[in-house]
């Protein structure tokens, strides 16, 4: 992991922004989870202590982190979740947009039987539009 502090925090402020303007110039990993993204990644965003920073994929590969979850660690299953690098291949892409529809009404009614205030646009190509959940730091969602 990187340890210069300047540079460090502006990287930091640009996750936390979810910036895709800076997709591919650099990755962060979070020691907790042992994963690592690009800085638009609409995961939750981890504690900054635990967030290192790294110029490349396989820099966070040697680093010891991985871009896809063992689900069976976490009793999830017993299969893998894997992250796409963007673009998306289209069959994905095509199968986020089509299953995203039907399934934003359903988590917007639950975030409002949770109290919570952060709602989902009706269509992906909306997702982290400004006042959307995905532009949103505080969101708590792990997945769009």
């Amino acid at each position: 992991m990187r340890t210069s502090t300047l540079d460090d925090e502006a990287r930091w402020r640009q996750v936390e922004a979810r910036d895709h303007t800076v997709d591919g110039q650099f990755y962060y990993s979070v020691k907790t989870t042992g994963v690592y993204c690009r800085p638009s990644c609409a995961a939750r965003l981890a504690r900054r202590e635990n967030v290192g920073f790294h110029a490349s994929c396989e820099d966070a590969e040697q680093a010891r982190f991985c871009i896809t979850i063992d689900m069976g660690r976490y009793n999830f299953g017993q299969d893998e979740y894997k992250y796409f690098s963007y673009p998306l291949p289209d069959g994905v892409a095509e199968l986020r947009a089509a299953f995203y529809a039907p399934l934003s009404p359903l988590a917007n009614r639950w975030n409002a039987a949770m109290g919570m205030e952060a709602r989902y646009p009706a269509t992906h190509a909306a997702w982290g539009q400004p006042g959307a959940v995905g532009a949103q730091a505080d969101s708590g969602h792990y997945f769009p």
